[in-house]
């Protein structure tokens, strides 16, 4: 029995072996070994060799053009810097357009949070908005394309797309045991810079939606028009503000507080470059500003410089916590390096990133309001008639 036992063995090692041998014989038929110089190359001369090896083994015709692209990309990804990217003309074309405020898609602002593709805001009133996507949902797939590993580059190119068209966005949400599906038609979405209102009891209402070039002027003629209809207090509201340009958020700044540093910049030799606010602010009219988790960036520069000179009261819930700066850099061709150049700090110099900015005053959403009752806002309003009482918010 032991001998029938080694002898199956035995058979069992041999078929072993003899396919072991064919799987090889089949890999080294089909593959082409160059040999490895274990020598000191340097980088260029070793890209250039990469490059090389590429155009003369591929299977298929690869331009020097797609090449160069591709490196560049590569390099800008290899940085591990989600807000760090390549843009060809056509994307610095759409990204100059969502700047103008207009753009085709589905009107979300995305973002990476720990290494999660994350969607910092929806807009109001498009079909992101619309389908019910909320900030903080995580987007794990696009159509059948899982997002894990994906640049934000990639995904934002997946979920934009011709007006008409359809896209599937798979979303994890905290507090929800199941990814949800979404199907979404895109459109075409038009962001309005400022829009405002009045509020009953004299109170102005101001929502921003993006930190564009505009809205200095836009400040202006909004704050003349609330003071022509008598209002005596004004709410600011930033929630879901992705953010925008930093010299439009000093400028968005200087219409509040006087005098004084409004931001500081450190660049990578960690010198340090203070941004003060320009004057002509109005002083006289009580300020409450209205932020959450979609308030990123250029937003969140505006509610630190607020909350550091105890200039108005912040209400809401914590912000999403993006201190860096990027600067966009024109190529020769007409493309584009986005590359964050610095990181930023409140006036007082609290370093914000990936933590966000704690509201004076913290109200939640909630998952689910059954009356649809904006809760912050009218936790605004009562803030803000405390003010006009000479109270203390609280």
């Amino acid at each position: 029995m032991k001998k029938k036992i080694l002898i199956g063995i035995s058979a069992i090692l041999m078929l072993m072996l003899f396919l072991a041998g064919s799987f090889l014989a089949g890999f080294y038929t089909h593959q082409k070994f160059l040999e490895i110089k274990a020598e000191n190359i340097p980088p260029l001369d070793l890209f250039k060799e990469a490059i090389s090896e590429i155009k003369q083994n591929y299977i298929k015709d690869v331009s020097d053009d797609e090449l160069m692209r591709g490196a560049i990309r590569g390099a800008a990804e290899s940085l591990g810097d989600p807000y760090t990217k390549y843009l060809t003309g056509e994307q610095a074309k759409i990204l100059k357009e969502e700047m103008y405020g207009e753009f085709n898609g589905i009107g979300a602002y995305l973002g990476m949070k720990d290494d999660k593709l994350t969607v910092i805001s929806s807009i109001e009133g498009t079909p992101a908005d619309e389908a019910g996507i909320k900030a903080g949902d995580l987007i794990i797939k696009v159509d059948e394309e899982l997002t894990g590993g994906m640049s934000l580059d990639e995904a934002v190119g997946l979920i934009k797309g011709e007006k008409g068209t359809k896209v599937v966005l798979t979303i994890v949400r905290k507090g929800v045991d199941e990814p949800i599906e979404f199907e979404i038609v895109r459109d075409k979405i038009f962001i309005p810079n400022v829009v405002s209102k009045v509020l009953e009891e004299d109170i102005g209402y101001i929502r921003i939606h993006m930190f564009n070039n505009r809205i200095g002027e836009d400040l202006d003629v909004t704050l003349k028009k609330l003071r022509g209809e008598n209002v005596k207090g004004i709410i600011l509201d930033l929630r879901n503000n992705p953010g925008g340009i930093l010299g439009s958020a000093v400028d968005a700044v200087s219409k509040f507080v006087e005098a004084g540093v409004v931001v500081k910049v450190r660049d990578k030799s960690g010198e340090i470059e203070t941004y003060n606010t320009k004057g002509g602010a109005d002083l006289g009219i009580p300020l409450v500003v209205l932020v959450n988790e979609g308030s990123a960036s250029a937003s969140e520069i505006f509610a630190g410089a607020i909350q550091d000179h105890d200039r108005g009261v912040l209400v809401g819930a914590q912000t999403f916590g993006k201190a860096s700066v990027q600067s966009v850099i024109k190529l020769s061709d007409g493309s584009r390096l986005v590359i964050t150049t610095a990181s930023y700090f409140t006036p007082n110099g609290r370093d914000i990133h990936e933590e966000g900015i704690k509201p004076d005053i913290i109200v939640e959403m909630g998952e689910e309001n059954e009356t649809e009752e904006d809760l912050q806002l009218e936790r605004a309003k009562s803030v803000l008639k405390e003010m006009f009482a000479g109270e203390e918010a609280a």
